[in-house]
């Protein structure tokens, strides 16, 4: 079966969303498999996690697990030109965290320039079904107001890692497309400048 080609082994990743969603929880059952009940907010912490894509071919991601405000902008700045792959949070429980997800990624293509960007939006805690907790964020719903061209959507459970490893390969799957997308562009703008230099008048 024919793969995409990462274009190098190690490769920063920041986590963004809204306080409470389950930022640190989806980080901490990934790079620990690891979760806690009991919520701290996050200041900022940084994890390295190796993932195995298939036989023979690893990488290593620098998780950033990021604070649910920026107090300063010129720090949330530093952080988005920092992430060259993004992971969008919200909890399917709470509309309002869809709405600040949807921001920072509009965000995060201002400050790269283009939407062009390996990303995943996460609804997490699917499940919750009932009660007072139960969904009110339809998948349908996140899917119609996300944007980019290398953006797909996922939901997880952190507490009962549901989906949380399959979050971090699809978008390693999403870097390597970008990447594959890059060398496309080179080589046809290669072919186009070959010829005209070519050209025999």
């Amino acid at each position: 079966m024919d793969t995409l080609p990462l274009p190098r082994n190690i490769f920063n990743v920041v986590v963004l969303g809204a306080g409470g969603v389950g930022k640190t929880s989806l980080v901490t059952r990934f790079v620990k498999n690891e979760f806690s009940d009991h919520y701290n907010p996050t200041v900022e912490d940084l994890y390295e996690k190796p993932i195995h894509l298939r036989r023979g071919v690893s990488a290593m991601l620098q998780v950033l697990d990021t604070a649910g405000s920026y107090q300063f902008p010129a720090m949330k700045r530093l952080t988005l030109q920092y992430g060259e792959a993004f992971i969008l949070v919200y909890s399917v429980k709470d509309p309002a965290s869809l709405d600040e997800a949807l921001k920072l990624q509009q965000e995060i293509y201002e400050a790269k320039g283009t939407e062009d960007v390996p990303m995943v939006l996460v609804g997490n805690k699917c499940d919750l079904t009932s009660g007072t907790d139960k969904r009110i964020v339809s998948h349908a719903i996140a899917s119609t107001l996300s944007r980019g061209k290398n953006c797909i959507l996922a939901e997880t459970s952190a507490k009962y890692d549901m989906n949380v490893s399959g979050v971090f390969t699809a978008l390693m799957a999403q870097i390597a497309l970008a990447h594959s997308n890059v060398v496309s562009s080179k080589k046809s703008k290669g072919k186009k400048r070959n010829a005209t230099d070519c050209a025999v008048s």
